[in-house]
């Protein structure tokens, strides 16, 4: 039979445990121990009286509170001037930030110079190879991101695309980009035809 629990040694005490494991307590040395402590410590505490205050401590409290509120006064205006100055920084910081996000370039890289406005898809030259994309660590990541991805799941989660992020996305693209991925659909056309 396993030992007593703690709720069951406290009911042990008190009196209120079931007879077959009050007769565990009974048989079991350590179980009989703990029982004997648990009494021990009980008779200690209660044999100390606790310290209450008066009521009339309780009637008074709230008043002696005010007045050393009141007698400890307004801090005055010398004490505003570093509140104003660092929400004025904090408020200065939060708008170079916003100006940065809003007018930095989105794309980091110089746009390729174009002599006529279009590029061929032998400028842009072969794409990289299945080979390289197995053993990059960075796809790696990414693939095994995907591989768990429930898209049902991701879409409850509001993951799902927007209206217009294709045509967004697209528009965002270098020229290489877009001539890449035109030959990519049209090679695609070509093999489902």
């Amino acid at each position: 039979m396993t030992h007593l629990s703690e709720s069951e040694l406290i009911d042990l005490v008190e009196g209120t445990l079931a007879a077959p494991r009050a007769q565990h307590a009974t048989a079991c040395e350590t179980c009989r121990m703990q029982a004997d402590a648990l009494r021990g410590t009980i008779e200690m505490t209660s044999a100390v009286a606790a310290d209450m205050p008066s009521p009339l401590f309780w009637e008074h409290f709230g008043a002696r509170v005010n007045e050393r509120i009141d007698a400890e006064g307004s801090p005055g205006r010398w004490f505003l001037l570093p509140r104003f100055a660092l929400v004025g920084l904090g408020t200065l910081g939060v708008l170079l930030i916003a100006f940065n996000l809003v007018v930095a370039p989105r794309d980091p890289r110089p746009a390729a110079p174009s002599t006529s406005g279009v590029v061929s898809v032998e400028d842009v030259g072969p794409p990289a190879e299945a080979d390289d994309l197995e053993q990059d660590a960075e796809w790696a990541i990414v693939r095994a991101a995907a591989d768990e991805l429930d898209i049902d799941a991701a879409r409850a989660q509001g993951l799902a695309m927007k209206p217009g992020s294709v045509d967004r996305l697209a528009m965002e693209l270098t020229e290489a980009e877009r001539a890449e991925l035109i030959r990519l659909v049209q090679e695609e056309i070509k093999s489902g035809a």
